[in-house]
């Protein structure tokens, strides 16, 4: 006899009794649920009534995905070998303390508007948490979570427990990672415990300043926070948003970040000397907002921007400066400049590649363009204004 079974009303029959995963379609009599008491995972497609969850203490898996329930029973609490809990599209708001004393429960799916429980931290083997940032937010030594292998939100706060720190153990986190409110972070030391330089499986990072202070002092704060947030060279993508430093970091270079693919620079409009970018080997998307820049290059490099597909500019000004090289943007399609009170120096004359261009409210073009637009070979498509 399988271990597997599809309940799909009562012309299934009897569930079998060494039967360890079920799922239901439809609402069997009760006495056929009761007699599965080696179940492991149950999958249920309707609202079942809350009294099955009472005799269902070995189950490694409950799947309650786009069940109608505001409530979680608290039987739920009490199945200790649990695994694996998916909530998500369910209509709870908040969750049963008890949760947090699942101590195997590796996978937890929740919905938008569910917060986590007091004692989350307590959940040492999570792996898998997906929940909103709101909840994420109020979490409290989220550090000891050292299994999680994606935190997509990390507010940081002076407040205990909300420290930049509690990532420093954090070595499985990857896919996407979003540091907020890094105005909290006062020091390169202190910056430097989020140890993101280990964490070799992220692969986007965004870093977020909200601007509460002015003053040269704030901005060499700044400074030093974003050079103690050196990430692994594994990392493809990087947004910078808020950001009040006038210097670029160290590592924002060739050697450190050769993998780098996309960088978003934004609302930085004091950074005013960029680091060289163009000398990124694989970079493919460049958007830059609100900034007031200059974009150097190097006339010993052969290459500038060598891989980069698309170039998004708005409301922005910026120099290109050393662009008389061999080659300038060879793989460039895509060229977006919207509201741009000035560039200067783009070579225009060199986007032969170009497939996309949209050009709007950029006065400071309008006089180049119409001799650079016969050179294009492979425009599709254009919008200016």
């Amino acid at each position: 006899m399988g271990e597997c079974f599809v309940y799909k009303g009562r012309e299934s029959g009897m569930i079998p009794r060494t039967v360890r995963h079920v799922s239901m379609c439809d609402i069997p009599d009760l006495h056929l649920v009761f007699a599965c008491k080696n179940l492991h995972s149950l999958l249920l497609f309707l609202l079942i009534l809350k009294s099955y969850f009472d005799v269902m203490k070995s189950l490694r898996v409950l799947d309650l995905f786009n069940v109608a329930i505001d409530v979680l029973p608290d039987a739920v609490g009490e199945m200790k070998h649990l695994r694996y809990l998916d909530l998500s599209r369910t209509k709870l708001k908040v969750l049963l303390e008890s949760l947090c004393l699942l101590y195997h429960l590796q996978t937890l799916m929740l919905p938008y508007a569910c917060m986590l429980p007091r004692g989350t931290a307590n959940l040492i083997n999570l792996r898998h948490l997906s929940a909103s940032g709101e909840a994420l937010a109020i979490v409290t030594n989220v550090g000891r979570l050292t299994s999680l292998q994606e935190l997509k939100e990390f507010h940081v706060k002076l407040s205990r427990g909300h420290d930049i720190g509690q990532l420093k153990n954090m070595r499985e986190l990857g896919g996407q990672l979003r540091l907020l409110n890094l105005e909290n972070i006062r020091s390169k030391k202190e910056a430097l415990k989020a140890n993101l330089i280990d964490k070799e499986r992220l692969n986007k990072l965004q870093l977020q300043w909200i601007d509460l202070e002015d003053g040269n002092n704030w901005s060499t704060v700044q400074e030093r926070v974003l050079g103690g947030l050196e990430p692994h060279s594994n990392l493809k993508v990087l947004e910078i948003k808020g950001y009040m430093g006038r210097h670029s970091p160290h590592w924002l270079t060739k050697s450190s970040l050769e993998n780098l693919q996309s960088i978003s620079l934004i609302e930085s409009s004091s950074w005013q000397c960029l680091p060289p970018l163009g000398h990124l080997p694989f970079l493919k998307v460049l958007y830059m907002q609100g900034m007031d820049a200059t974009l150097g290059g190097s006339t010993e490099a052969l290459e500038f921007f060598p891989s980069l597909k698309e170039l998004w500019l708005e409301n922005t000004s910026i120099i290109f400066q050393c662009m008389k090289i061999d080659s300038c943007f060879p793989k460039l399609r895509k060229l977006h400049i919207r509201s741009c009170g000035r560039v200067s120096c783009l070579p225009l004359g060199m986007l032969t590649s170009l497939q996309e261009l949209n050009i709007s409210g950029c006065s400071d073009l309008d006089r180049e363009l119409p001799s650079y637009l016969k050179g294009l070979k492979s425009l599709i498509t254009h919008h200016l204004s």
